[in-house]
């Protein structure tokens, strides 16, 4: 037991800056007004994990007692190896820089380049902040605090849904695992929908509020009724839950002077990511304290709702042009979609 916690903190270290890393890569290649649609096909990529790995994962499971080999085991080495297969090939297709891109025309590249280059000189006007004040920078206080509500919520879905379903009662592992899919099926077109909307807007804060009082609704609502009306709350919740992060991590990134983007976005994901340590204990702690899951839920809609009023106090960073005119341009040159030529 003792290896498996350490492998899993090394594990958790591995992936420590991946996360960040991708938002800033974000910036380096796409102007402000199409990273939310970035966004929200990278975030979507966690959703969709959901919807394939829970079926998947309930087929594993099944699977023991094959070769004398547990189904938990099983399911950490196929759905690891997997994991290890897609990151060696992405090695040989991510490129640093725009001009790089082999798949863009050399008018493209330009065009993209100064789009980019126009967000940078915006941000580039703020004050820079020293990366030993960073922890106490106030602009990341506050979107470390919305995103460790935001954790505390999304990982009570991810462990609390396949108990609820379970709850149904009569279901192998295979067909929790496709109910289990459900919300995050919903959460995905949801974030595509809003995506294409939201980054047209002038401003992303009342969207995001919006977006967590869904979540703490759909929270609330999962400690009323069946199990069955459990399952529509929690979708609702987690609709709400991934829209707010798509629209959470470009506020973030434009929120911040480009001189602290790096370690600032970082700071934010590793400490808001303490949720997820904090979620599951808590949420556990109150079931066992109070023999109902009913109370973890409270706590975890009251949590969304504390962040809609942390959301207020975000920094709101005017785009260096027109919503949807680097977007419009860059299409203009290319003939095809902004999101889709940095791809």
């Amino acid at each position: 037991m003792d290896v498996f916690y350490g492998l899993r903190f090394l594990l958790g270290v591995a992936e420590a800056g991946f996360f960040p890393g991708v938002l800033l890569y974000f910036t380096q290649w796409l102007p402000d007004s199409s990273r939310g649609r970035a966004s929200a096909i990278f975030l979507g990529g966690s959703a969709t994990a959901y919807i394939v790995t829970g079926p998947i994962t309930g087929a594993l499971l099944e699977l023991h007692g094959a070769g004398g080999i547990a189904g938990w085991r099983w399911m950490f080495a196929l759905e690891g190896a997997f994991s290890i297969l897609v990151g060696f090939i992405a090695g040989f297709f991510l490129v640093s820089r725009i001009q790089d891109a082999k798949w863009l025309t050399q008018e493209e590249k330009d065009a993209l380049s100064e789009a980019v280059a126009r967000d940078k000189e915006v941000r580039d006007r703020a004050p820079s902040v020293s990366r030993m004040k960073l922890i106490f920078h106030p602009q990341v206080a506050v979107l470390t605090a919305v995103f460790f509500a935001m954790a505390l919520t999304g990982y009570a879905i991810t462990f609390w849904l396949p108990s609820l379903v379970e709850e149904i009662g009569g279901l192998s592992p295979f067909q929790i695992g496709l109910l289990s899919a459900i919300p995050w099926i919903c959460a995905v077109i949801a974030m595509y929908t809003m995506s294409h909307f939201t980054d047209r807007a002038p401003d992303r804060r009342p969207y995001l509020a919006i977006a967590l009082v869904l979540s703490a609704t759909g929270t609330f609502l999962a400690t009323l009724g069946s199990p069955w009306f459990g399952l529509a709350a929690l979708t609702l919740a987690a609709v709400g839950g991934k829209c707010a992060a798509t629209l959470f991590w470009p506020m973030a990134q434009s929120g911040l002077d480009l001189k602290i983007a790096a370690p600032g976005l970082a700071l934010v994901n590793s400490i808001g990511n303490l949720g997820g340590f904090v979620s599951p204990t808590l949420f556990g702690y109150l079931k066992d304290t109070t023999g109902s899951t009913n109370g973890g839920l409270y706590t975890l809609s009251a949590a969304s709702i504390l962040a809609v009023l942390g959301v207020a106090f975000v920094r709101h960073t005017h785009r260096g042009e027109r919503p949807g005119s680097g977007r419009g341009e860059i299409a203009a040159v290319t003939g095809k979609p902004a999101v889709g030529e940095a791809r």
